[in-house]
């Protein structure tokens, strides 16, 4: 490549990377401030909650994923293993319902995902729950 060609490519590159700045500042995904650019995850999320083909892709990702859990896990006993037959059962049917009803998950998305309060409930809920099924998949695997 000739040096004239780099620099436009170089520049080429810098119109495509300064216009998808902007489109997610329009979208409000990124702020800048004079601490530099912060991300905006209830944006990110509302923003892909109003895409049709994300809501599908996500519904044909997360159905094998509930059928390969419920393939392994389908135990109905009192221990901790009925936490993951369960979230196996809502894989599932989320899935099945992302794929069937679209609009239905981008107006529950956005519903539950509109504020940062709720996406933190979300990722505390989803933090506990990690935690305590590796505690007791790890406890139960050492004997005790």
């Amino acid at each position: 490549m000739r040096p004239a060609q780099t620099t436009d490519v170089l520049a080429a590159g810098r119109v495509v990377t300064e216009a998808f700045v902007h489109r997610l500042k329009r979208a409000r995904v990124i702020k800048s401030s004079d601490r530099g650019v912060e991300w905006c995850p209830a944006a990110i999320i509302t923003e892909a909650a109003h895409s049709p083909t994300l809501i599908y892709l996500s519904g044909l990702l997360t159905l094998p994923l509930g059928l390969a859990i419920l393939n392994v896990y389908r135990a109905w006993t009192a221990d901790w293993r009925v936490i993951v037959t369960i979230l196996g059962w809502l894989l599932a049917i989320g899935g099945v319902i992302r794929i069937v009803l679209p609009q239905f998950t981008a107006t529950l998305a956005t519903t539950l995902y509109s504020t940062s309060a709720g996406l933190t409930v979300f990722a505390v809920v989803v933090l506990v729950l990690g935690g305590y099924l590796s505690f007791d998949g790890y406890r139960s695997l050492m004997g005790e």
